[in-house]
């Protein structure tokens, strides 16, 4: 049977790397609980993905530069 792409991705990361994500995330979490205007908090957490999408983009494609043609 064929993996998923989790599965591989899994494989190749480092435990301790999605474990200190995992705990960032909970923070996050916990922080934006704290805050009671909704929209504040609801712009924060757009804020923050933005930054992890763009981090994503931008380690794909320094990791892509390096593929073999």
């Amino acid at each position: 049977m064929e993996q998923s792409i989790y599965e591989l991705y899994m494989e190749q990361v480092n435990p301790q790397d999605t474990r200190e994500i995992m705990q960032a995330e909970d923070t996050l979490t916990a922080l934006l609980k704290l805050v009671d205007n909704r929209e504040l908090r609801d712009a924060i957490d757009r804020a923050a993905g933005r930054v992890a999408y763009l981090r994503e983009v931008a380690a794909f494609e320094a990791g892509y530069g390096f593929m073999p043609e």
